[in-house]
């Protein structure tokens, strides 16, 4: 157990340096283009990024030599997902609430 957390920290610590630069980019390039700045969907934003990490942790076996990446990858598009959660999930559950009441 003690070697399995040994190993997720520091797949965390590698994968977290490389994704992390590209997500708060991405999120600065977003605020230069007219989004507001918003602390809290930016903490909002690394719990999901982490949440999406995990999960690809999970299921991507410990043999592939381009793991790191791909968990790179998961970490930087939660971002993007978020952005889907916020714009046309609520916009979906609120018609779907509409057709619900009908």
């Amino acid at each position: 157990m003690e070697k399995q957390f040994k190993e997720i920290i520091e797949q965390l610590v590698i994968t977290w340096g490389i994704s992390s630069i590209w997500w708060m980019s991405y999120y600065l390039y977003k605020v230069s283009q007219g989004k507001p700045f918003k602390i809290t969907m930016f903490f909002i934003h690394c719990i999901l990024a982490f949440y999406c990490w995990t999960v690809a942790w999970d299921f991507l076996p410990a043999g592939i030599s381009s793991r790191n990446w791909i968990l790179s990858i998961v970490w930087f598009l939660s971002y993007l997902i978020l952005e889907v959660v916020e714009t046309k999930w609520v916009n979906y559950l609120i018609s779907y609430i509409k057709k619900w009441k009908n």
